[in-house]
């Protein structure tokens, strides 16, 4: 008779972040169940301002997972950079109040994610 082994897949990654913000505020986003690597939290204008074009900044510094967890913190920024793919550079904008998103990944281009690595988003509103 042959035994079977069954393998349970990772939970998926989550991520615990505030629906809205504020310009120019703290925000703290908790992210779990992440593969081992450096995370960064960046947000992202909802509105492409062109096509295949993205309004975003970095908030607060990258760090490690530990335990597949980790905490990110920072300001909302008052400007966006505009990218072009994952890494063509372009103007900067105001952040304005509207739809926006985090992503907590692990970034490989100033508009890009490793995947592999545990890739989430989450929407947020921001306010004036």
């Amino acid at each position: 008779m042959l035994a079977r082994t069954m393998i349970a897949a990772p939970p998926p990654p989550t991520v615990a972040a505030p629906t809205t913000a504020r310009i120019g505020h703290q925000v703290r986003v908790v992210a779990e169940n992440l593969s081992p690597a450096k995370y960064s939290l960046t947000i992202v204008f909802d509105r492409q301002v062109a096509r295949s074009t993205r309004c975003l900044a970095d908030v607060g510094h990258a760090h490690r997972a530990r335990d597949g967890r980790v905490v990110l913190t920072g300001r909302i920024p008052r400007r966006l950079t505009c990218v072009t793919g994952a890494s063509i550079i372009g103007g900067t904008v105001a952040t304005a109040p509207g739809a926006y998103h985090f992503v907590v990944g692990e970034k490989l281009a100033p508009g890009g994610w490793e995947a592999d690595a545990g890739f989430v988003r989450r929407a947020v509103r921001i306010t004036k």
